[in-house]
């Protein structure tokens, strides 16, 4: 689902060119102390596993208010 809704915001692997749609998506968050200062932020990492690089880090606003929340 987050490949449908995000899909646009992502880039092609800048080494070997893997489009967004073939990279490995994963959901995260950064860590619990940036949460406590209000800085924290959730979404979805892009990464090339042919390159071993990661791509984008593109922010889920929905995601980011539910952990805001404590409901994930």
């Amino acid at each position: 689902m987050a490949k449908e809704l995000l899909l646009s915001q992502a880039s092609r692997c800048p080494r070997c060119g893997t489009a967004p749609d073939d990279l490995t998506w994963l959901c995260v968050a950064t860590p619990d102390e940036t949460w406590t200062t209000d800085e924290g932020r959730a979404g979805w990492l892009t990464i090339c596993e042919s390159c071993a690089l990661q791509v984008d880090f593109i922010v889920d606003e929905e995601i980011t208010e539910l952990r805001r929340q404590g409901s994930w």
